[in-house]
């Protein structure tokens, strides 16, 4: 959680077609602002639709590939950088929920319910032996709340026979839970393999697949970080406009499958 709009042509409004799937290339000459758009990744397209034709969009002269991922338009109006979402502001060109961090809340803070309900402590002094008074800030009007949190308490000793650790653990002497290795008969899950005393190796000693040995990086990606153990190693392409992507959109300086769309504050 689109509109897909080609790159190149700059008209006055966004014109449209119904569908999505293949190619799409737009083309214009002359002219400013304003874009003229493809709104599907669908046929092959010479010209898009709406207003006058301009001269180059944000993506310069050319066409756009639409990516495996490419979705269908959603009527929401699309960006490549916040500019596009102007004039009068503030905006965001987002790619994601959510956009807008939770300070961007209008509502002040003294919107909140009382302090009374809302700490049910001040200091750790206030919590049972071993308690700790912690401070979380949440929901719209951002508000502060108070409460007391204890150590979780120790697990119950395990069995060992019959093992009550679970499919992924074995019951060690000392009554602990240990994470089964996959060689031992873990399976790892998919996209993974095991490498037992691998430096990514996780708990049960299997590791993502890295993309220097492996795995291959899909579109807009590139293997940059192949050592990095809570991914493949694929980082995504950037860019400062369309066709330096494989495939989709240069947006907020990184390629995409789809354009990012225009984000107002919470009102």
């Amino acid at each position: 959680m689109s509109v897909v709009c080609g790159a190149v042509a700059c008209g006055g409004s966004l014109g449209t077609h119904p569908d999505a799937g293949r190619d799409a290339v737009t083309q214009g000459t002359g002219g400013s602002g304003g874009r003229a758009t493809v709104e599907d990744a669908g046929r092959d397209a010479t010209t898009g639709v709406g207003g006058a034709a301009g001269a180059g969009g944000h993506g310069g002269t050319g066409g756009v590939h639409a990516c495996k991922t490419t979705s269908a338009t959603t009527g929401t109006k699309t960006c490549h950088i916040s500019d596009e979402c102007g004039p009068v502001g503030p905006y965001k060109c987002c790619t994601g929920e959510p956009c807008w961090p939770a300070s961007a809340c209008p509502l002040p803070s003294t919107n909140c319910p009382s302090m009374s309900s809302r700490f049910q402590c001040t200091t750790s002094s206030d919590c049972d032996v071993g308690g700790t008074c912690t401070s979380t800030t949440s929901g719209c009007p951002q508000c502060e709340y108070r409460s007391c949190r204890y150590p979780p308490p120790p697990p119950p000793v395990c069995t060992p026979a019959p093992d009550s650790c679970g499919a992924g653990a074995r019951c060690q002497t000392d009554g602990t839970c240990a994470p089964l290795s996959c060689a031992d008969g873990y399976a790892c899950a998919t996209g993974s393999r095991c490498h037992p005393g691998g430096a990514r190796s996780d708990a049960h000693q299997c590791e993502l697949i890295p993309c220097n040995d492996g795995w291959t990086c899909d579109e807009n990606t590139r293997c940059t970080a192949p050592a990095d153990p809570s991914s493949h190693g694929c980082t995504t392409v950037s860019c400062t406009k369309d066709l330096d992507c494989d495939c989709g959109y240069c947006v907020n300086g990184a390629c995409a499958s789809n354009l990012g769309f225009c984000s107002y504050p919470p009102q």
